[in-house]
């Protein structure tokens, strides 16, 4: 049975997301124990990748390192290096998927399982298509370190399957600019944008049919299972935005709450301009005519065929 860091009335995220962190900061000269104890959390929590940790503690526990080690661009670095085959569950959600588009499509459609409260969106316009993350916990209020290292986490998703040199066109991060940005452009090899609505990878579609190195339906399918049967177990249960948040996001890509087969349509992809995100976020758009415009038909891919197709493959 698992065991759970809080009550269910805070957001938890299962802690493989946390492996490995004790190496890291410890060489980056941190003290592992203090560190956690401020953040509210004991290394002892970092041993299961299926046991749930307080989502908000994890997101301060990057806050404290950053503070402990004097690294302040910690939690940009900790995603940059973490292997996605350690993310647990979600991660070989993704990895054991057909292709590059089935593990988008996957990944965005099943994070919720694996961290509550959180909206992901995978939104295709043209030949562009960007990779939304935010949490929406109004009562998590350090977030920074985490979407820098959730944007390094997905990215890597990417690169197991496009090579160790594929990068996006540009990197959208909901919170101001830090000192030593430049670490960011370096970390990503792209363009970064600051101040945004959301996280985002923003990317062209080049390479999206190429097959997973991994692929495994059968596995694909027991994992997936798995992790939406240890989600119904979760004291915090993830469930889909309140019907208010949804109604000003009415093309956002929302897990299912649980006890709802979360492939039974849901929008995984959306072509709907988001003419909202263009109008928040500082120069959005990507170079010269190619950026995300408004005007183009509004077309949702359905995960459902893509998975039962696996089944039979």
């Amino acid at each position: 049975m698992p065991r759970f860091s809080g009550t269910g009335e805070n957001a938890s995220v299962l802690a493989a997301a946390a492996w490995g962190v004790e190496r890291f900061m410890q060489d980056r000269g941190g003290d592992i124990d203090r560190i956690a104890g401020r953040a509210g959390l004991s290394t002892r929590q970092f041993s299961l990748p299926t046991d749930a940790l307080d989502l908000g503690a994890y997101c301060r526990l990057f806050h404290e390192a950053a503070a402990d080690t004097q690294d302040g661009n910690i939690g940009l670095w900790f995603g940059q290096q973490f292997d996605p085959r350690k993310l647990g569950l979600i991660g070989y959600v993704a990895l054991l998927s057909p292709t590059v588009s089935d593990a988008l499509h996957n990944l965005a459609s099943h994070f919720g399982y694996h961290q509550a409260r959180t909206e992901t969106r995978f939104v295709q316009q043209g030949d562009l298509l960007r990779l939304d993350y935010a949490i929406r916990d109004p009562a998590i209020l350090t977030r920074r370190h985490d979407a820098e290292l959730t944007m390094g986490m997905f990215c890597n998703i990417l690169r197991h399957a496009l090579g160790p040199d594929w990068a996006p066109e540009e990197v959208h991060f909901e919170h101001s600019q830090p000192e030593q940005a430049e670490e960011h452009r370096q970390a990503f090899q792209a363009n970064i944008r600051f101040q945004c609505p959301t996280n985002s990878l923003v990317f062209r579609r080049t390479g999206l049919e190429r097959p997973m190195p991994d692929a495994d339906p059968i596995m694909l399918e027991v994992i997936r299972s798995s992790l939406i049967s240890l989600a119904r177990s979760r004291p915090d249960e993830p469930a889909a935005l309140d019907p208010a948040t949804q109604a000003g996001a009415a093309h956002s890509v929302l897990f299912r709450p649980a006890g709802r087969n979360p492939l039974r349509r849901s929008p995984a992809v959306s072509r709907h301009p988001d003419a909202g995100y263009q109008r928040n976020c500082p120069h959005a758009g990507l170079y010269g005519n190619q950026r995300l415009q408004p005007g183009l038909p509004e077309m949702e891919w359905h995960v459902t065929p893509r998975m039962a197709a696996t089944k039979h493959a």
